[in-house]
């Protein structure tokens, strides 16, 4: 396994186990608090039902004991309602007329005490019943008679209890089909016990209604049942998929309404309701996901800071070849243990390239010995054709050019067997071509220009022997093909710091790109000490004399070559600037 992959595992393992650990202790306290808080908001609200029922049925209480307590001179309802005790009453519509009015006054307070309730009936025992409706779409039905209803029969048998109907239109009581709820009361003398009547109260659905406490009306369901009767007098969200609550996890609360027969009934789906008080874990789970992502970036990002530089490292050394070591540059400037590395790298490969440095130039100096060998040698088929140009003149007859060949044929020796220096001035080196040119031009018979343009101050500055006339000789040979093709020769030079050009041009034949591409790719090539001062065949010393330059100057310096077909070739030297001394 890499490095950079043995960091990001620690990195990463040291970041993710504690969020991990938070996260996970985090969201088990979280869950705990949350089914405390779940508990607590059930028993909250099913409380506030209990108390809201318990509220309402006081009201209708309270409401009833009117008709039992309430006395105020002709308005006492029980001093009203006795003659109508008896078969024997007095059932004149004067008479009942007259009753009605003397209870109008406590009716009329309770329906608008208690807006809830729609209507008032009192049925006695001598058939009258007195009427008071607040609601005007709800009205008893014209001659009801309630003698044989079971709600009745179950009112009587209360004695003084509150029967209590379930919440539906009862068309077989009232006009205008509206769901209510009735709540009925045995009447009585409270002196003497003396049964009176049956009082009905026809009340609004909505005195039972929960749905105000009920800000999750999907998660808790309401039912209020008689357990008399076993019937459902009210029930909540009915179409809100209560059956489905068999199928999760559902805490079922019950508690008796306070004085009554009724059971209030509250079904709270805990899966639903985890679900609305899960948005804090959701968002703890999503605050550890991102927390995991971050310390993965942030682990990718700490592997790859503190692995790059021995990376970086390991591949410099990896590609190390040829025959120095590279140093490397990008991170020495460090204080800590990487630049440590760095800089005892780079002090080892300083170490070892000076020591390969000091290896090559006493290769250099046995190279210089084999130069200066070279350089005593001319070449052969040139002195051939030399002598045998100064032997046939000299038959015809013995004229001043055998003289002048003699003597150019004689500096030419002097000056490249000279051992003094490697070093010549410019002046030094066009002489010697001037010598080379002499001996050429009587050979051609004067067929070529030769012509030379050089500032002055170019003139003692130092160059490298023996690089212009090879050159000269290869544009004779191969670019004028010994004067069949073109007539000029020129030299020229410029400074242009720290560098010296100088061009060797012909107007000749050229080379073709195929040639060109040729040469220039053989001037690329790694000098080799055994083909230094060998001639080839596409050039008379290009490539010794480019092989003499870098060697000598370093690979910044040596020859460029441009030519075309029919046009000619031009080469250029770039030498250092050396004055001479």
């Amino acid at each position: 396994m890499k490095l950079r992959s043995k960091f990001f595992i620690i990195f990463f393992l040291i970041a993710a186990v504690p969020i991990l650990l938070i996260s996970s202790v985090a969201y088990y306290r979280y869950y705990t608090t949350t089914q405390n808080q779940m508990d607590e908001y059930s028993a909250n609200i099913f409380g506030k039902a209990v108390q809201q029922t318990n509220d309402a049925l006081e009201d209708v209480r309270r409401a009833a004991d009117l008709f039992t307590f309430y006395s105020n001179g002709n308005n006492s309802l029980i001093q009203n309602l006795k003659p109508y005790a008896g078969e024997d009453a007095d059932t004149s519509p004067l008479a009942i007329y007259q009753t009605k009015q003397n209870m109008k006054y406590l009716c009329s307070n309770i329906l608008n005490t208690y807006d809830f309730i729609y209507g008032l009936y009192i049925f006695t025992p001598s058939g009258v019943t007195f009427n008071y409706d607040g609601n005007s779409r709800s009205k008893l039905l014209y001659q009801y008679d309630p003698a044989e209803e079971d709600w009745f029969q179950e009112a009587f048998a209360l004695k003084g209890q509150l029967y209590i109907s379930n919440i539906s239109s009862h068309d077989t009581m009232f006009t205008g089909g509206d769901d209510s709820v009735f709540f009925a009361k045995y009447l009585y003398d409270i002196y003497s016990h003396k049964y009176l009547g049956v009082l009905l109260m026809n009340c609004s659905p909505e005195i039972f209604d929960l749905s105000n406490l009920n800000a999750l009306p999907d998660i808790v369901t309401f039912e209020l049942k008689n357990t008399d009767t076993q019937d459902t007098v009210y029930i909540s969200n009915t179409d809100n998929g209560q059956g489905d609550f068999l199928k999760h996890s559902t805490q079922t609360m019950s508690a008796g309404i306070r004085d009554s027969s009724l059971e209030l009934t509250a079904a709270i789906n805990y899966d639903r309701l985890s679900r609305e008080f899960n948005l804090t874990g959701l968002i703890l789970i999503a605050l550890a996901l991102t927390s995991l992502l971050i310390s993965l970036v942030l682990a990718y990002v700490l592997s790859h800071y503190l692995t790059q530089p021995i990376i970086h490292l390991s591949h410099i050394m990896s590609r190390q070849e040829g025959s120095g070591l590279i140093p490397a540059h990008e991170y020495p400037d460090r204080t800590d243990e990487v630049g440590t590395l760095y800089n005892e790298y780079n002090n080892m490969a300083e170490k070892l390239n000076t020591y390969i440095k000091n290896e090559y130039q006493n290769k250099l100096i046995t190279l210089d010995a084999q130069m200066k060998s070279l350089e005593a040698r001319i070449n052969s088929h040139f002195l051939f054709n030399t002598l045998a140009s100064i032997s046939s003149i000299a038959e015809i007859d013995g004229s001043e050019r055998l003289s002048t060949m003699s003597i150019s044929l004689g500096n030419m020796f002097r000056y490249a067997i000279k051992t003094k220096s490697e070093l010549v001035t410019i002046r030094d080196e066009l002489n010697h071509v001037n010598d080379y040119i002499m001996i050429q031009s009587i050979r051609f018979d004067n067929a070529f220009r030769f012509t030379v343009n050089l500032p002055e101050s170019m003139m003692s500055l130092n160059v490298l022997k023996l690089i212009l006339q090879p050159l000269v000789e290869n544009a004779i040979i191969h670019g004028l093909q010994n004067c069949q093709v073109g007539s000029l020769i020129e030299i020229t030079g410029s400074l242009k710091p720290p560098f010296i050009l100088l061009t060797v041009a012909d107007d000749g034949q050229g080379m073709t790109d195929r040639q060109l591409d040729a040469l220039l790719s053989s001037l690329k090539e790694e000098a080799a000490f055994t083909e230094l001062g060998h001639r080839s065949n596409s050039g008379i010393g290009i490539k010794n004399i480019d092989s003499r330059i870098r060697l000598y100057y370093g690979d910044n310096y040596g020859l460029s070559i441009d030519s075309s077909p029919g046009h000619g070739t031009s080469i250029t030297i770039k030498l250092p600037i050396l004055e001479g001394k």
